[in-house]
């Protein structure tokens, strides 16, 4: 349970930290299918500009954006559906799995921490 600003704010910047991830994951990954064979099919340059989204969002998550974790999450939800419409089951063996669950629970605490820190800002100047 959140119940000061600042467990809010720890709890909205797993969101934050999800979005860096997701960011550098992808930088990397297209840094090395770009020089190398292609790690995943589905990866090309054009996933730079995902990479860019999540640190746009990545910034906004860590000063606490309530828009930013709900576009963060449903950003990635979307790809995951993407990934698995395109590529099916292959795409997602067990550690695919387990990655992706980690990545869920950090974007749907960044969302439940951003909540909890507006609500418990608007508490505050109530008072």
């Amino acid at each position: 349970m959140i119940t000061s600003k600042q467990d809010a704010k720890r709890a909205a910047r797993w969101g934050s930290y999800a979005c860096f991830a997701a960011a550098i994951s992808t930088i990397l990954l297209v840094g090395i299918s770009a020089w190398t064979v292609p790690v995943f099919p589905w990866i090309n340059s054009y996933a730079l500009v995902d990479a860019f989204l999540f640190l746009l969002l990545g910034i906004w998550c860590w000063r606490v954006s309530k828009a930013a974790s709900v576009i963060a999450l449903v950003l990635y939800l979307t790809e995951i559906a993407w990934l698995l419409n395109h590529s099916g089951k292959a795409a997602f063996p067990a550690r695919q799995i387990i990655w992706t669950c980690l990545f869920l629970a950090a974007f749907v605490q960044g969302v439940r921490g951003a909540f909890a820190f507006d609500a418990l800002k608007k508490a505050d100047i109530e008072r």
